[in-house]
């Protein structure tokens, strides 16, 4: 075992493992009952970057490392710790980074952030990621929601989640016109639901639902403050975004450089430092906030995980440069979303999609 991966096993036992005496995770991510049929797979090969992605990659961490500052009360400063040698390989003029950007989900690069990762087993299981699908359908109004109260609601639970999960799937991608040949998974190594269009994992479902809430805004230039993988980035271009910006640390934003540069193209990225030569994706780092409006402002599961103080800054940036802001986050840290607004959200409600978890709309006038 090497001396990365023992640093992840520890940081999962002290940070993120439940104890024995907790129920099985299913249990507590699930809404309905169980579903232990539901079809499992793994992606076996993924998709190699070019080496000019690469150097572009390397190019761009290297200026952006440079003038960041990393919050120490901020959860990811833990996890870059364990991604270190992943940090000292982007910085190294040798094969490492290509031999890591080749096959990350063998390493911790997507660590704490995706599913997509061998080395980071996480609670998504077939039971876990097609609940999130049953629940993404009654999101959409494409079926209705189950009332636990009525006699015959265990037969109702189960089944709901005896579904054939392509049908479920295709009747989403029909509800909100997704045109999809295949599910992105660039990445060998990630599993999820197998169904007939690929790999669907629990964060994909989660961007689908986050990218057709912003077209129900009525967003074509949109920001995301702490994109993971850029999974909404994708989706939310698949359904008509013109132009999506995200803002992140400088290692996430390598994982996004490396998701949509494969996914998407590599012209249709731009990575920090790069001009803006009219590419629907800029990733810039979060000492590079553009001084531009958007339509929309995203940020799910990441503002309660960083310093409250940098959460105000962002607040108060958000608030100059956009009407709207759809936060999803829990509220387990040491401070919510709402605390670092002056105002009261829009709406307040649980979010539809994860147990825990908070969706708020908040609206402003910015100047």
């Amino acid at each position: 075992m090497s001396r990365l991966t023992r640093a992840v096993r520890k940081f999962r036992q002290d940070r993120i493992e439940p104890s024995p005496e907790q129920e099985p995770w299913h249990h507590l991510t699930c809404f309905y009952e169980p579903n232990s049929a539901a079809p499992w797979g793994i992606v076996e090969h993924g998709l190699v970057p070019s080496d000019a992605l690469i150097d572009r990659i390397k190019t761009a961490y290297r200026k952006s490392i440079d003038a960041f500052s990393p919050d120490e009360t901020s959860m990811w400063s833990q996890i870059d710790s364990v991604r270190r040698e992943i940090h000292d390989a982007l910085l190294r003029d040798d094969s490492s980074a290509k031999e890591i950007l080749s096959d990350p989900a063998s390493t911790p690069l997507f660590f704490g952030m995706d599913n997509a990762s061998n080395v980071h087993p996480t609670i998504a299981n077939a039971e876990v990621e097609f609940d999130t699908l049953i629940r993404l359908t009654e999101a959409m109004n494409i079926q209705p929601m189950y009332n636990p109260e009525l006699l015959n609601w265990k037969d109702s639970s189960k089944e709901r989640n005896s579904r054939n999960p392509d049908d479920e799937f295709g009747k989403i991608c029909r509800e909100i016109n997704l045109s999809l040949g295949n599910i992105p998974n660039p990445f060998r190594g990630t599993h999820g639901l197998k169904i007939t269009k690929g790999i669907l994992d629990s964060k994909t479902i989660q961007a689908i639902y986050c990218a057709y809430k912003l077209r129900q805004f009525g967003a074509k230039n949109i920001l995301e403050i702490g994109g993971g993988l850029g999974r909404a980035a994708y989706f939310s271009r698949a359904l008509g975004a013109a132009r999506f910006t995200i803002i992140d640390i400088p290692l996430t934003s390598v994982c996004q450089a490396l998701y949509l540069g494969l996914t998407l193209g590599e012209n249709a990225i731009r990575l920090d430092g790069e001009a803006d030569n009219g590419q629907s994706i800029h990733l810039l780092t979060t000492t590079n906030l553009p001084n531009q409006n958007f339509d929309a402002v995203l940020n799910s599961d990441s503002m309660t995980e960083i310093g409250e103080e940098v959460a105000k800054d962002y607040a108060g940036y958000i608030q100059k440069h956009s009407p709207i802001f759809l936060s999803i986050n829990h509220e387990a840290n040491s401070f919510r979303v709402g605390s670092v607004f002056n105002q009261p959200p829009l709406y307040r409600s649980p979010y539809w999609l994860r147990r825990g978890y908070v969706e708020e709309l908040y609206k402003f006038s910015p100047a």
